[in-house]
């Protein structure tokens, strides 16, 4: 059951992390339109001493302000897709120990979350590897992960994945 959870709580902070730097991304796509959408006049300031400042300029310098942190907002959109990158590979890792742990719970689990077999055939093929009768399997095993199968209907729900 903890390679269950395991996998559960990686899929939903893979989840948060690609939602976070979407918000990022559609920040900084934002600051950009108000900058250089047909009817902006941001970052036209009129001329003062011979100089007017140039949208571009006005834009990158937005962009560029370190937040509390000392980052930048394209800083921080790296930072995310670098920790996209690292909970994918434990993401990965989770699958595998699923696929490969050796109890009945977590290969009922693997084939109807990762393998998206239908839950009747997935219950009637752990039967067959596990010696055991679908009556059991419906009864104990199915029964054991209901919760976390309706855990992974809330998170597929709440992110694209």
């Amino acid at each position: 059951m903890e390679t269950i959870n395991e996998y559960i709580n990686v899929r939903r902070d893979l989840g948060l992390a690609r939602e976070m730097k979407q918000i990022l991304e559609d920040e900084k796509e934002r600051i950009y339109c108000e900058f250089f959408s047909q009817s902006s006049n941001v970052g036209q300031e009129p001329q003062t001493k011979g100089f007017r400042k140039d949208k571009m300029v006005a834009y990158l310098e937005i962009i560029g302000m370190p937040d509390i942190n000392g980052k930048t907002l394209d800083d921080r959109i790296l930072d995310q897709k670098i920790k996209i990158d690292g909970i994918k590979e434990h993401y990965n890792e989770c699958v595998k120990s699923l696929k490969e742990d050796d109890n009945s719970h977590s290969h009922l689990f693997y084939l109807i979350v990762i393998e998206n077999v239908g839950i009747s055939i997935a219950v009637a093929t752990v039967a067959e590897k596990f010696g055991k009768s679908e009556k059991t399997i419906w009864r104990n095993e199915y029964k054991n992960i209901e919760k976390q199968l309706s855990r992974i209907r809330i998170l597929t729900d709440s992110f694209s994945l």
